[in-house]
């Protein structure tokens, strides 16, 4: 009885924690579905690659990937923290170089093109996963001070939602700094639901062009 109590309230806090976590974005509702099911990359529950990709993770593999995973950690990251040299907006700003670049780390780059500030990916939080134990936290201090200290950008580009690419904490910080928001068909939907305008977001499919003044 005890333990049937116990799994309820897991399974319990476990559904409401993914639900109401504005972490984990914006659910697919009927809607959405039907929106999606014009892309060829939709195929009635998901999407999938274009290219036939094989995923080895199955009850024959789960005991030797948990066992990497948990072992042998003494190697994979620093003793202690990275440095990290401090943006300069004053240089940014007055560097007249046609194209300018500057990697904050991991999938993070800020671009200058055209005289136009593009930020890609931005994950200027503290940790790559909404769900502990399994954090993994960077290897600098925080640097979420950094979007403080931006220029005003003109478009933000998402590649993938994978949490070390699409962070809720910068995304909180940046609203009222970004132009613009591009992102991967399937994605609108989390920045819908943390507070970003509708008609601040264009999403993409594969092969689709847009043009941002001039580029």
């Amino acid at each position: 009885m005890i333990i049937a109590s116990l799994l309820i309230v897991l399974t319990v806090g476990g559904w409401a924690y993914m639900n109401f976590n504005p972490q984990f974005g914006g659910s697919i509702t009927k809607e959405l579905e039907q929106q999606y099911a014009r892309s060829p990359q939709w195929d009635g529950e998901k999407f999938v690659n274009q290219s036939e990709t094989t995923m080895d993770v199955n009850l024959k593999t789960m005991p030797g990937l948990i066992k990497k995973q948990f072992t042998g950690r003494e190697n994979r990251g620093p003793k202690e923290e990275l440095p990290m040299q401090g943006f300069h907006r004053g240089s940014w700003e007055t560097d007249t170089a046609d194209f300018q670049f500057i990697w904050f780390g991991h999938s993070v780059g800020l671009m200058k093109l055209n005289g136009k500030n593009l930020l890609i990916d931005p994950m200027f939080g503290d940790d790559t996963s909404p769900v502990g134990p399994f954090r993994s936290k960077r290897y600098t201090d925080s640097t979420i001070y950094i979007i403080d200290q931006l220029p005003s950008i003109d478009a933000v580009f998402i590649t993938h939602d994978h949490y070390d690419h699409l962070d809720y904490s910068s995304f909180q910080k940046l609203k009222g700094k970004v132009g613009h928001y591009y992102v991967p068909v399937g994605v609108k939907r989390h920045l819908l639901r943390w507070g970003i305008a509708n008609d601040l977001v264009s999403e993409l499919d594969w092969w689709d062009a847009v043009a941002l003044e001039g580029i």
